[in-house]
């Protein structure tokens, strides 16, 4: 079994630039690793990230521009270490147990009115 973890750890950035995807487990595990991200803005990644502020989005098949994003946050330390910082905050106000679990509650509480 791998332990996805002590790769995010070792990673610098991580980049999801994929055409098609309904949520991004993999995306919310890099960003509760305090990475950067870079992703195309597809499916439910695009209500995870928000451009510039928790990630870089750049339009799938732009190769020159995923090219740019990985070389900003390479290069760039206070952009990659404020982007990491924000996706680490979204993971655990929106996607930790206790947050998903408060808001299950709330919506039963809605409907049970």
């Amino acid at each position: 079994m791998y332990n996805v973890y002590e790769y995010l750890q070792a990673s610098d950035i991580f980049v999801f630039p994929t055409g098609n995807e309904a949520f991004g487990i993999s995306l919310i595990e890099a960003m509760a690793c305090g990475l950067p991200v870079i992703v195309t803005p597809v499916g439910g990644i695009k209500d995870i990230v928000n451009n510039g502020h928790n990630g870089l989005t750049v339009e799938v098949g732009n190769f020159d521009r995923l090219y740019d994003a990985m070389e900003n946050l390479i290069f760039d330390d206070s952009l990659s270490a404020s982007l990491g910082k924000s996706a680490l905050e979204t993971v655990q106000i929106k996607y930790l147990r206790e947050s998903v679990a408060k808001k299950y509650i709330q919506m039963f509480n809605q409907f049970s009115k």
